[in-house]
């Protein structure tokens, strides 16, 4: 695990951080982060309980490995601009210690904040304490030259009509377990959009190692399809690189997708680039992972005719693929799913480890789901 580079707190502060520390279990029997724990549960399944098993929702978890330790960022839950989790085996997760302070930022013993504020341009949802809440979701976290990025979706204003225009910003850190400082503008919106611009996710090229961002582009309306769009990014992975421009890789066309692609995600195994994509609507157990195979991380993309993962055994609705390496240099893949029987149930979705290979010919197989 990386040494944190937080500074010390004070005796009874550093008690009340040790009982922050909350146990996150990668359950045996569904492999789900944050899945119901049968009559063991806590009261309020939103809430980082000290001592206790999580087992609240946790969605559209991105992973990042430095160490032999993992780290998970997620969608914003229990009022928490950004949760954060780590774990060393990827079974069991631990929230966040409490940040030195916390109280005055309205936490508890609970606490597991790594962004003490949000943006500026970000609509704020809530206030805890003193801490400013926005709707922040799908985020991703990658290590870029001396600090942490992360990259997240968010709302600019009231989405209760149904019209959520969204901007993708970025924040910083020395630590990856945070505090995560956001930029003050965004990096990409798409104001012609009634969604805007959504789901970033990072991706480093092992050949080149060029840094680029990944997102949906929602189109215009009556004018330009979604599309998952794809752009260099600058030696800080804090700004589009000098000259770059944003490339087109793929739209819904497959009548599985039902007419919408989303929250991809880019690996590179055996000479190809595979992009992992959601298709359909995320409320619904229809949901589904695909992929296709492009010839580069800007283009080319093919896609594989039939689903990856779909609703089956005790996961409904799987989608928000994120791709990593294991430490062992495995292909492994966090997803999010709702329980079977519980779909749009207050209990959420969970997210799910599973592991993937590449063949020969670019055929991507799924060789464990992480769930039951």
């Amino acid at each position: 695990m990386l040494p944190s580079r937080s500074p010390l707190l004070r005796p009874l502060r550093a008690l009340v951080a040790l009982a922050a520390v909350v146990t996150v279990s990668l359950l045996a029997a569904c492999g789900a982060i944050g899945a119901p724990a049968g009559g063991a549960g806590v009261a309020d399944p939103t809430v980082f309980h000290p001592g206790a098993p999580y087992t609240g929702k946790f969605a559209a978890g991105a992973v990042l490995q430095e160490g032999g330790t993992y780290y998970m960022v997620g969608t914003t839950v229990a009022h928490l601009n950004l949760p954060v989790m780590t774990s060393t085996d990827l079974q069991h997760w631990y929230a966040r210690p409490a940040i030195p302070d916390y109280a005055d930022f309205g936490g508890g013993p609970s606490y597991n904040e790594a962004m003490l504020t949000k943006p500026a341009w970000a609509w704020q949802v809530a206030t805890r304490g003193t801490v400013p809440v926005m709707s922040q979701w799908a985020p991703s976290i990658a290590h870029i030259g001396e600090q942490y990025v992360v990259a997240f979706s968010a709302a600019t204003a009231d989405d209760t009509a149904g019209d959520r225009d969204s901007c993708i910003g970025l924040a910083t850190s020395v630590d990856p377990l945070g505090p995560y400082a956001p930029q003050d503008a965004p990096l990409t919106c798409n104001p012609e959009s009634r969604t805007g611009a959504i789901d970033p996710d990072f991706f480093t090229d092992p050949r080149t190692g060029q840094q680029y961002l990944l997102w949906k582009d929602n189109g215009s309306r009556g004018s330009r399809p979604p599309y998952l769009m794809m752009r260099e990014l600058d030696a800080t992975g804090t700004a589009w690189a000098p000259g770059s421009r944003p490339h087109p890789l793929i739209t819904q066309t497959l009548p599985w997708e039902d007419n919408l692609v989303e929250n991809a995600s880019m690996f590179y195994a055996r000479g190809r680039y595979v992009l992992l994509y959601s298709a359909g609507h995320y409320t619904t157990a229809d949901y589904k992972i695909g992929y296709a195979v492009c010839t580069s991380p800007v283009g080319g993309c093919v896609k594989h005719r039939r689903p990856l993962l779909a609703t089956s055994g005790r996961i409904a609705g799987p989608g928000t693929p994120d791709a990593f390496r294991d430490t062992a240099g495995r292909i492994r893949m966090a997803y999010s799913a709702w329980t079977r029987g519980l779909v749009g149930a207050a209990s959420g979705r969970h997210t799910h480890i599973a592991t993937l290979a590449i063949g020969r010919h670019g055929v991507v197989r799924l060789v464990d789901r992480g769930g039951a």
